[in-house]
């Protein structure tokens, strides 16, 4: 991959063309604009740049244009899990220069692309600090990111496979986990125990798949020496398909193994971020098959916080199960007024803050956390005063005259 600097790259298609190029960290390397630049133009422009490992748009479905410019420079194609909204879009590209709203949405693609990646990348960093093997993050993110191979197997093209090691604490310096963090614990320990039991019957299964093999090899011995019978056939057939579903099996055990290993190295990473940060427990929607699907694993308890794909979709069962537990709700897409005031949470939106996932769980920063809940507060005081002073017909002072509220 040489010194090519990796980049995620967000395009609006249509008339007037829009690009926004980020790097992996998620600094602006280039955007622009015009009605002249077609595709041959803009892949030009990125190959320029560097190493597209992300092509990314705003729609939940993928528009032509993009999929072309991704199978064109070998990209992985990233889209939202719904189209983007005007509103969403500014907010998200409000800290960098735009000159259109091609722009922007371009470049709210890139950030929602990069978004996206984060948890990944936050496994390879993971994974390349505990093995000491910081030297091959940008190879190692062009391999599992760009063509999708697994971050073990990605790790043993590049390197001889070294086991990952928990980091060592000094004496004196292990710290209580907090009781939020309890049953993360619990399932680190499952999750090792299970990969143990993984490897075993892996081992079991290369056993099995080499006496079947050798069994294989003494039957066409025989048959080299005898005519070709109907029961030998048979049996010839009935062993060839056992070594197939053996060899499926090992390769789904092995994958299994790996997704686990994984999963620790992220949970560990959790872990050793909780002194400054919030746990937070994921569900897609506040449905009540859901929260039935997933309250085993999340052990939802008062004063937890929830981080909800999408809230619009809910069920009165799961709301009245929740309201006992949980004041405040972090939503992934922007909660409708309508629900928003129908429900009896807080909802702070999830594009304001710098969310670190992992499959059922994701942490955030306290600071960060309190500073937009206090912010939201705020706004939430004074738009109920408005509402409360348009209702009651008083007028409402803005500069020096009076002007009285009029329904929407």
């Amino acid at each position: 991959m040489g010194s090519k600097k990796l980049l995620i790259v967000g395009v609006d298609p249509g008339t007037t063309l829009g690009y926004a190029a980020l790097d992996i960290d998620g600094n602006l390397v280039s955007i622009g604009s015009g009605k002249n630049i077609d595709r041959s133009i803009l892949i030009s422009r990125l190959v320029a740049l560097g190493k597209v490992l992300v092509v990314a748009g705003d729609k939940e479905k993928n528009q032509e244009l993009i999929e072309l410019v991704g199978i064109k420079l070998g990209a992985k194609i990233i889209t939202p899990e719904y189209d983007m909204k005007v509103e969403e879009k500014r907010d998200m590209a409000r800290a960098y220069p735009t000159g259109s709203q091609h722009e922007i949405d371009s470049l709210a693609s890139a950030l929602m692309a990069l978004k996206k990646l984060k948890p990944l990348i936050q496994k390879i960093e993971v994974f390349l600090s505990y093995g000491h093997k910081e030297h091959l993050r940008d190879e190692l993110l062009g391999l599992v990111v760009g063509k999708g191979l697994n971050i073990r197997d990605a790790a043993d093209l590049l390197e001889p496979e070294e086991e990952i090691a928990e980091p060592v604490k000094k004496p004196g310096e292990s710290k209580p986990v907090p009781p939020e963090l309890q049953h993360v614990n619990d399932r680190l320990r499952r999750a090792k125990k299970e990969m143990g039991l993984l490897r075993e019957h892996n081992l079991h299964l290369q056993e099995d798949i080499a006496l079947i093999r050798k069994e294989k090899e003494g039957a066409l011995s025989k048959f080299q020496q005898r005519e070709f019978g109907k029961e030998f056939a048979r049996r010839l057939f009935q062993k060839e398909s056992k070594v197939q579903y053996l060899e499926g099996e090992l390769r789904k055990r092995c994958q299994e193994i790996h997704s686990l290993r994984d999963h620790v190295s992220l949970l560990f990473y959790f872990l050793s971020r909780v002194n400054g940060c919030l746990l937070l427990k994921k569900l897609d929607n506040l449905g009540t098959q859901e929260l039935f699907r997933k309250e085993k694993i999340l052990n939802i308890e008062a004063g937890d916080i929830l981080l909800v794909k999408d809230p619009d979709i809910f069920g009165e069962n799961a709301v009245e199960a929740l309201r006992k537990k949980v004041t405040v709700i972090i939503s992934k897409k922007p909660v409708s007024r309508k629900v928003s005031q129908q429900l009896p949470f807080f909802f702070l939106p999830a594009a304001k803050l710098k969310i670190e996932e992992s499959r059922d769980f994701a942490i955030v920063q306290k600071t960060e956390f309190n500073a937009l809940k206090q912010q939201q507060d705020v706004l939430g005081k004074v738009l109920e005063e408005y509402r409360r002073e348009r209702d009651a017909g008083r007028p409402i002072e803005i500069g020096n005259e009076p002007v009285y509220g009029q329904e929407d």
